[in-house]
């Protein structure tokens, strides 16, 4: 397969984190103000097929916001070594 990088423009030092390892994944916020669906948005932005994570909590997060979005048959979330392993000779 071709895979390209792209990253999203907050990344490394400067990404969101998901909040999710810090309990964000259990609180109830404000429909504007849901963390999960900033970053997805953020994700988005780069217009993927797959949005990959080696988190397991992002994953769970940006997986959340995608279905909010109505986006669940268009962009898959997956974790980074699940794309390693279905690109193995």
């Amino acid at each position: 397969k071709n895979l390209k990088l792209d990253e999203p423009d907050r990344s490394k030092k400067q990404a969101d984190c998901c909040g999710a390892g810090g309990g964000r994944m259990w609180m109830e916020e404000k429909a504007d103000q849901r963390v999960n669906v900033m970053r997805t948005e953020q994700c988005l932005e780069k217009k993927p097929d797959i949005i990959a994570s080696s988190c397991p909590f992002c994953r769970i997060m940006i997986s959340s916001g995608i279905n909010e979005k109505g986006l669940a048959e268009k962009v898959a979330t997956m974790d980074v070594m699940e794309i390693v392993a279905e690109n193995l000779a």
